[in-house]
């Protein structure tokens, strides 16, 4: 991946990739203080494109990303992301194409890759069995999803690492200071190898495999003086 940017000198991207990856790569390209930037198509999107440069950012239209919008027949049955999904991955194409999926009653929008785009236009005529028409968003700027998160409240001796990764994800102590340790949990983008580090609230926990985590509040203690903190999961 390096080697590609040193030799060519322009922007490089790479995708889409999921919000957990980004994170991971993002970690690894930090250390070496390589520069980077993402883009989904879609504002907040879960699955982006990675971009990696050597002096400036490339544009949000120099990213390989379009957005569709398909449209089911006026007396389909809207449909699920499931389907949507399946629908595309149907035609053959790799799941790297696509990127995030907003469905609107029996519209859907999907950043996808711009050299697909004439493709799917072309080979998507129906979701599950439901008849649909494929068109191209030209500006898809004003596009955003809506984040849904699970609210949970956990108790802790410490605010450390490692004990409120182990509640929040059902792991042991000791498997959760080996997460930390071999650099899959970052907080708030940066990678953190201290199973000691206290976290503070507004932090935001990535733990590879397990999900991503705000830490939102302090609930005071339990009877029997542990702490209890409340946490949202990215959903």
């Amino acid at each position: 991946m390096i080697s590609v940017l040193n030799k060519s000198g322009r922007a490089q991207y790479f995708g889409f990739i999921s919000e957990e990856d980004v994170d991971y790569i993002a970690n690894y390209l930090t250390k070496r203080k390589i520069n980077f930037d993402t883009f989904g198509g879609i504002e907040d999107s879960e699955r982006s494109y990675l971009s990696i440069y050597d002096d400036f950012p490339p544009d949000r239209t120099d990213y390989p990303v379009s957005v569709i919008k398909i449209e089911l027949a006026k007396n389909a049955k809207e449909q699920s992301h499931r389907n949507y999904l399946g629908s595309l991955l149907g035609l053959g194409i790799d799941r790297r194409v696509i990127g995030d999926i907003l469905i609107n009653d029996k519209t859907a929008y999907v950043s996808v890759n711009y050299d697909f785009v004439n493709f799917i236009k072309s080979e998507l005529t129906k979701i599950s069995n439901e008849s649909c028409e494929v068109s191209e968003i030209e500006d898809f700027s004003e596009l955003k999803r809506k984040r849904e998160f699970k609210e949970i409240t956990i108790s802790v001796a410490s605010k450390r690492l490692d004990a409120i990764v182990s509640e929040l994800t059902n792991l042991s102590r000791d498997d959760s200071k080996n997460l930390i340790t071999k650099g899959l949990v970052s907080v708030n983008g940066e990678e953190v190898l201290s199973p000691v580090k206290e976290i503070k609230p507004d932090s935001k926990i990535s733990v590879r495999k397990h999900g991503k985590f705000i830490f939102v509040a302090e609930q005071g203690n339990t009877k029997s003086g542990r702490l209890r903190l409340t946490f949202k999961k990215y959903m």
